[in-house]
């Protein structure tokens, strides 16, 4: 069984492109990812994503230049224990 892990992980300080996190939440999902993505009041976009670590992985490195239409200046991510707080991936 893959290791399980968490990231938060924050993108800004502004992110262009309409749907990024939609486009997040697709990906997560296709990577049997959970946790949720939401814009915070400073322009910036934060994902919470727990899961198997190899596969978190793969989405933060998605995450680096997004969908085709996004700009992305900063991808800054923090690992945590992973908690099983999750059921499911959100767009907040």
């Amino acid at each position: 069984m893959a290791e399980k892990g968490a990231i938060l992980i924050v993108l800004g300080p502004r992110v262009q492109g309409v749907g990024f996190r939609v486009e997040m939440k697709s990906m997560a999902e296709e990577l049997s990812l959970v946790g949720n993505v939401r814009n915070c009041s400073n322009s910036r976009v934060r994902a919470e994503v727990e899961g198997e670590k190899y596969r978190i992985e793969q989405l933060r490195d998605w995450a680096k230049s997004g969908p085709e239409s996004a700009e992305v200046e900063q991808v800054l991510c923090f690992w945590r224990p992973f908690k099983g707080k999750f059921t499911e991936f959100q767009v907040k």
